[in-house]
């Protein structure tokens, strides 16, 4: 999830050149780099709503759940799930496209899958200087429960 990061740097002025190339967590295939530069080209348009991590497994994943700041945007809520290969030192990440928080939460609660693609791809980077208050959750036991944030 480097290039969330990254995301964020880019979007409060960090020159993206400026930040350096992770020596660990290679890219394993042209899918995960395109998906990449476009998480890293983002910005502000998504809200980070919540996150895991599985590191006990043989090949630990990390997914996030995004939802888009304008609500506009479909699909409305995004997953993304990157999965790390310890013997190569290389990762895969996947995107998953869902109309609701709920049917996000049900994939999350249900499987560790690839989530299924979204049905329309990100369009090109728009900032959204407007910080506004957004509904963060929490996925707990497959339920994915709300809380107030501000981002």
């Amino acid at each position: 999830m480097y290039a969330i990061a990254e995301a964020w740097l880019i979007s409060r002025s960090c020159p993206s050149g400026a930040i350096p190339t992770p020596a660990v967590h290679r890219a394993a295939d042209d899918a995960t780099r395109a998906l990449e530069a476009r998480v890293r080209e983002a910005g502000s348009r998504f809200a980070l709503l919540t996150s895991y991590t599985d590191d006990q497994r043989t090949e630990p994943e990390t997914a996030v759940v995004l939802r888009a700041r304008d609500p506009q945007e479909r699909p409305e809520f995004r997953v993304l799930l990157e999965s790390y290969d310890r013997w190569t030192g290389t990762h895969t990440l996947r995107e998953g496209g869902f109309a609701t928080r709920e049917a996000a939460a049900e994939w999350w609660g249900a499987c560790r899958s690839p989530p299924p693609a979204p049905a329309v791809t990100w369009s090109p980077r728009r900032r959204n200087p407007v910080h506004r208050p957004c509904v963060s959750g929490l996925i707990h036991g497959g339920e994915l429960r709300k809380r107030a944030q501000y981002t």
